[in-house]
């Protein structure tokens, strides 16, 4: 089981200001918040046949074989490690599987003392699509015992966050004489308290060593650290996606947010577009190697574009955000007003380019006013 710090985690800042004829000098904010022991706990006998919740997507079965649905864990477990070579990759296939398939089911969480309104462990979970840690932490058991590797039912008490504890059920497996960790709960996602939801984010972080798992669940700042680490690792080797439409409804709410406050209309100037995708990349890129960044660059590229664009002044602003699910256009709009509202209130300015970047988890966007004559 899991908690989760604030979904939103706003890494950094930039504004900067830009005036083309007097060469004044470029302001610049920049904030930034980034973020072996033997298993002794027996194996569980292995449960009868099983009715698949209806939902739940399965992996197909070989050319020729009957679609019917899967009603036996050996069935799904062969199913699932289809191609899988060598006992770790079925480790790998039957974690990759239930982290991407099953979400966490937080009204039994809520309810764990009225048991009997509920069902229990690797039935339930693929009864129902959800589950709570030990339902995890079974059908694992259950998949991987099908399959003759040895694991382990391990629980605990883990620190999912500083000053708070829980306790917990995830698995031990040797695989070639080693001993493997998997935590396919924490594995799945997130669970935003605040908002009392579950966001599905499979990852392999929770399938590491025994040493590595126990610290990840007794110390929450190195977890969030590390789960920080493997999201950039992520970000890095996602490519850079530029998002036209919220682009346009960014647009589209400044200008109604500047109408509502009787100012003029911002003209979107596009030939200036690409060039904010391109510092938004950098940006992006930048931030991806926990690296700092400036506008400088733009600033002089617009320096030299004044002539051509006819303005006398610029103002340009940055920021970026990490999110565990993508942030819509009205989340990085609040922002805009929230922290960067002096470019937008400027009646002066009467053209903007907006630039939406997104890598992996990470979101970028730059904009650029302009007062043109």
């Amino acid at each position: 089981m899991k908690r989760l710090l604030p979904a939103i985690l706003i890494a950094v800042l930039v504004c900067t200001v830009l005036a083309i004829h007097t060469h004044q000098d470029l302001l610049i904010e920049q904030i930034d918040q980034f973020l072996s022991r033997e298993a002794v706990a027996p194996a569980v006998e292995e449960p009868g046949p099983i009715v698949l919740h209806e939902s739940l997507e399965l992996p197909s079965g070989p050319e020729g074989e009957p679609s019917a649905a899967i009603t036996d864990i050996p069935t799904l477990a062969r199913r699932i490690t289809a191609g899988a070579a060598t006992d770790y990759a079925r480790l790998e296939a039957v974690y990759d599987w239930i982290t991407a398939s099953f979400a966490y089911d937080l009204a039994k969480l809520e309810n764990m003392k009225n048991t009997s309104d509920f069902g229990f462990g690797a039935a339930y979970l693929l009864e129902e699509g959800k589950g709570v840690c030990h339902d995890f932490a079974e059908l694992a058991l259950a998949l991987l015992t099908a399959l003759d590797i040895e694991a382990t039912y391990e629980t605990g008490e883990v620190y999912p966050v500083p000053g708070k504890s829980e306790l917990h059920a995830w698995n031990h497996v040797r695989v070639d004489g080693l001993w493997y960790a998997i935590d396919t709960t924490w594995g799945a996602g997130y669970i935003v308290e605040e908002e009392n939801r579950f966001i599905q984010k499979p990852r392999r972080l929770y399938l590491t060593t025994p040493e590595e798992l126990f610290r990840l669940h007794r110390d929450p700042e190195y977890k969030e650290e590390r789960e920080q680490d493997y999201r950039r690792q992520m970000a890095l080797q996602a490519d850079p996606v530029y998002l036209s439409e919220y682009e346009q409804e960014l647009l589209e709410r400044m200008n109604s947010f500047r109408s509502a406050n009787d100012l003029p209309r911002l003209l979107q100037e596009q030939r200036l577009l690409e060039t904010a995708r391109r510092y938004a990349a950098r940006i992006a890129d930048r931030a991806i190697n926990d690296e700092e960044y400036s506008l400088d660059g733009l600033h002089s590229e617009l320096e030299r574009l004044a002539p051509s664009l006819r303005f006398s002044a610029a103002g340009m602003c940055a920021f970026l955000q990490w999110n565990y699910e993508p942030a819509s256009p009205e989340q990085l709009f609040n922002q805009i007003v929230q922290e960067q509202k002096e470019y937008l209130v400027d009646k002066s300015f009467n053209a903007a380019t907006v630039a939406v970047v997104c890598r992996g988890d990470l979101t970028v966007v730059v904009q650029i006013y302009l007062a043109r004559f």
